[in-house]
């Protein structure tokens, strides 16, 4: 069973959501580390929320289709959680994911 553009696309305007939330930096920088200046820059620039349909309709035709994908994110980079969990649901119909105890934050 095939995940549909507009799952995906919801996926991602959540991500956006929260990446607009003004709330979200200072948990962020307590929880990563970065600066203030940093975790913004990560918001702005590198979360990856303008993704165009076509886009997404590549990420859903190249996922292999599974019944339950399991994600463990790193605390590395926090928005590398969105591409994750994005996959992961392109993927599978069933996604359970595992948050860093470094960075719980974002995801959560």
């Amino acid at each position: 069973m095939s995940v549909s553009t507009e799952v995906i696309r919801h996926l991602v305007l959540a991500a956006k959501k929260v990446a607009d939330d003004p709330f979200i930096v200072n948990p962020l920088v307590q929880s990563t580390g970065l600066s203030r200046q940093g975790v913004e820059l990560a918001l702005r620039e590198y979360l990856e929320t303008d993704a165009s349909d076509a886009e997404i309709e590549t990420l859903i035709a190249q996922a292999k289709p599974t019944s339950h994908v399991h994600v463990i994110l790193s605390a590395n980079v926090f928005t590398g959680a969105l591409r994750a969990i994005a996959c992961a649901r392109a993927a599978a119909p069933k996604v359970s994911v595992q948050l860093s105890s470094r960075d719980p934050v974002f995801a959560r």
